[in-house]
């Protein structure tokens, strides 16, 4: 089961406006870039905006990708980090692969308003032997509204090395202090140097979100956690998740242990699940991190959530709104986990590949939003916010 959280972004009017309580967006762009097809090199990509559009500010906008990669992926296909430039998206792997990914991309761009959001772009590389974490600081930048980690999230890609999925290959993000970040990961486990990070700090500022961090210890060999947190409103929060893993035996990480699918569970909990069936081989613990970016009422921002649950053999699921979508680019469709997936149904196998979704928002009407994958070896589970 695929749980898909559409985050949508209503775009507000500039009449009348002086301080924003009301977030405007300007645009949402939206687009698809593939590596390793004839056209573009098996290492990078670069997919160029609709309509020849251009950022007249990197800082005042951010992207968020999806992909569906084949069976048998391993970390140097399935994790694409993404970049963000002036005229499109780049997208790079860690080495050049015969291995074909289509990378879907959605880029929200913030109108140049009073008290608009700030982003930050950075990229951080692992150094190698470092236990656990990498360790970020940001600028809490005077010229804008001051950076405060109360109403600020970040949005992490990454790249890296190796023939098999390992607990090396996930990290979770931490919002630590209001000037560092950390990307971390179990405590057994050490940073090695072909890991690459691609980050975005979005800075909302308390007129338009509040934004919960919850970061918990690890949980061993636990399938479904559910985790306590302050009081929200559903209508209105987007979740973005992301998780580590650490294990106490030498061995290939299974799927199982490895893909997590998150969602807002009520209006004060968030749950993470893994695949409830099999047995594994080696102990897995893992360790969940959560946003919760909750728009204010004046903000003009409504969520919706939905989980695809894909059968085993299934490569398509269309996920029917129940109203069309007024504009589709002044709406965001966000998988709520950082991986591009959530839960597969498989045990003894490292490769994610059946819990790895391309979000396709819109391609057939303003009601549907499709999550595709090309692994369709078992069941899965994937959650997704519309904004």
């Amino acid at each position: 089961v695929v749980v898909v959280v559409v985050v949508v972004v209503v775009m507000m009017t500039m009449s009348g406006l002086g301080a924003q309580a009301q977030l405007v967006v300007e645009r949402v762009l939206r687009g698809t870039v593939t590596l390793g097809n004839s056209a573009q090199t098996a290492q990078t990509a670069f997919g160029e905006f609709p309509d020849n559009y251009q950022l007249a500010s990197v800082e005042r906008a951010f992207v968020r990708t999806s992909l569906a990669a084949p069976a048998g992926v391993d970390p140097q296909d399935g994790q694409v980090a993404a970049e963000l430039t002036a005229t499109g998206v780049r997208v790079r792997r860690n080495s050049g692969r015969s291995v074909v990914v289509t990378v879907a991309y959605e880029v929200v761009v913030f109108a140049d308003v009073a008290d608009a959001p700030h982003v930050q772009h950075g990229v951080v590389q692992g150094t190698g032997g470092t236990c656990c974490r990498i360790n970020v600081d940001i600028d809490n930048e005077p010229q804008y509204q001051s950076l405060k980690r109360e109403s600020s999230f970040v949005i992490f890609s990454m790249m890296l090395s190796g023939s098999t999925y390992g607990e090396n290959d996930y990290y979770a993000a931490s919002f630590e202090t209001d000037t560092r970040i950390a990307f971390y990961k179990g405590p057994s486990t050490a940073v090695t140097p072909s890991t690459t990070i691609y980050f975005q700090v979005v800075s909302l500022g308390s007129l338009h979100a509040s934004v919960q961090h919850v970061d918990t210890g690890g949980f061993v060999q636990n399938q479904r956690v559910t985790l306590a947190t302050a009081a929200f409103a559903p209508a209105r929060t987007w979740l973005l998740a992301s998780h580590n893993l650490d294990r106490t035996a030498s061995a290939e990480v299974e799927v199982q242990s490895a893909c997590v699918d998150s969602y807002l569970d009520g209006s004060d909990a968030v749950t993470f699940e893994r695949y409830q069936g099999g047995s594994r081989s080696v102990v897995e613990t893992f360790w969940p991190n959560a946003q919760l970016v909750e728009f204010t009422a004046a903000s003009g921002v409504t969520v919706e959530q939905h989980t695809f649950a894909f059968a085993s053999g299934a490569a398509k699921i269309a996920w029917t709104l129940p109203t069309p979508v007024v504009d589709a680019t002044l709406v965001l469709a966000s998988l709520n986990s950082m991986y591009a997936g959530g839960r597969a149904d498989v045990a003894n196998d490292d490769a994610p590949a059946p819990a790895l979704v391309r979000l396709e928002p819109f391609a057939q009407s303003p009601t549907t939003v499709d999550a595709t994958r090309a692994d369709v070896g078992s069941a899965a589970h994937v959650s997704a916010t519309l904004v």
